[in-house]
């Protein structure tokens, strides 16, 4: 089964869980917007949805949680205004579905949706300086991650030593901040061509404990440097502009879904 019938299975499941207005829109997650996913991949997908009028009212918690399905994929529910507010925080994992190829729009939210694509490199670039410090902190998710016995990693952690996985995560935000900080495109960035193949290989588990351990310690030391250099010797401050836009955009979309809903 290829990426887009496993895709359109998520859509029927949230489909199955919410009403189809307070469905924003569905959108594909991971590996395959960087152009590495192989046949082990899952499919991951995450959910923005519009609050209703009794959650309003109620001053409901918004939306926030990730349901696993029965094969183990994720899809990941988001309220819109804590979408919205993760693209503030410039948090690398809500950017990147702005660039994927494998998206589910509501038709009623569709010109909102486009004003977002059509301003999503400069929405990728709102704030430099917040998206920086999230890739380093992406970078120490991903260290810690490399070796921690989480009960899913036990057998890759036993025949390794250490998740590959992980490592290649590592090694791939490296190359990404550096191409983010030459100015190249934030799509060009998501998929790091000239580096496709090393970063497959390492995915596989191409390297001894020892020599993942070196090459970890070495890529964290080096986007800490190159990090802590940029914010030092930039004045990065977010765009008005965009900000505005996403103000229109969330309170929008909430209100055609309560229009929608009350009468």
């Amino acid at each position: 089964m290829d990426t887009g019938e496993r895709f359109i299975k998520h859509c029927r499941d949230v489909f199955d869980l919410y009403p189809a207005n307070n469905i924003f829109g569905i959108f594909l997650q991971g590996s395959q917007n960087y152009n590495l996913d192989n046949e082990k991949s899952d499919v991951d997908t995450k959910a923005i949805l519009l609050p209703s009028f009794e959650e309003i009212v109620l001053n409901k918690k918004p939306i926030s949680y990730t349901h696993i399905r029965d094969n183990n994929e994720h899809i990941d529910f988001k309220d819109i205004r804590l979408y919205i507010e993760c693209l503030r925080k410039q948090n690398p994992n809500f950017l990147e579905i702005l660039f994927t190829k494998y998206y589910y729009v509501n038709p009623i939210y569709k010109d909102l949706w486009n004003k977002l694509i059509l301003f999503r490199e400069e929405i990728a670039r709102y704030d430099i300086s917040k998206g920086l410090k999230a890739l380093r902190g992406f970078t120490e998710d991903k260290f810690h991650a490399l070796s921690h016995p989480y009960p899913s990693k036990l057998e890759v952690l036993d025949k390794y030593g250490y998740d590959p996985k992980q490592l290649h995560h590592l090694m791939r935000i490296y190359f990404f901040i550096q191409d983010y900080l030459a100015g190249k495109l934030y799509a060009e960035c998501l998929i790091p061509t000239e580096h496709l193949e090393y970063l497959q290989d390492l995915k596989r588990g191409i390297l001894t404990l020892d020599e993942a351990n070196n090459l970890a310690i070495q890529t964290r030391e080096k986007i800490i440097d190159i990090v802590t250099e940029a914010l030092n010797n930039n004045d990065f401050a977010p765009n008005p502009e965009i900000d505005i836009l996403f103000n229109e955009v969330a309170t929008e979309s909430i209100c055609r879904n309560l229009k929608s809903e009350l009468y």
